[in-house]
């Protein structure tokens, strides 16, 4: 836990650098939405922005920042290069799993069909051949 106030924290959104200074008990999800909206990065709701930090490790938004363990309270503004670094990302969802296919009727294999399919182009490439052949042979 921080004895400090607040602290310096980089926030990077799409590869770009955001230096915000955070209150040690403003939780991480409240900054990151301030951190979003200094960026103009309000296209897209705040819940669906993940924080991760340079590990690539996803960091609780609901503890407050002070409960990490980010930089050393610094007695005056760290440069950017000092600062925790955390990244915010949009957030991969993961749909609901597709429901299973409807069974393939007993009566047709969907195998028989494409076994039918790639006969009847068979008999219709021979066919062709077959009569070109006759063609030919009437000149």
């Amino acid at each position: 836990m921080s004895d400090c106030a607040s602290v310096p924290v980089v926030f990077i959104i799409g590869g770009d650098d955001t230096l915000v200074r955070v209150s040690t008990d403003e939780s991480l999800r409240a900054a990151k939405e301030r951190a979003l909206i200094d960026t103009r990065n309000t296209g897209r709701p705040p819940d669906e922005w993940e924080v991760r930090d340079s590990g690539g490790v996803l960091l609780d938004q609901d503890l407050d920042v002070g409960t990490y363990t980010f930089n050393a309270c610094p007695d005056v503004w760290r440069a950017a290069t000092d600062a925790t670094r955390l990244y915010l990302t949009l957030r991969l969802w993961n749909p609901a799993p597709l429901p299973d296919p409807p069974p393939p009727s007993e009566s047709v294999n969907p195998l028989q069909l494409h076994v039918a399919e790639a006969m009847a182009v068979q008999d219709s490439i021979q066919q062709a051949t077959a009569a070109a052949i006759r063609a030919r042979g009437k000149r």
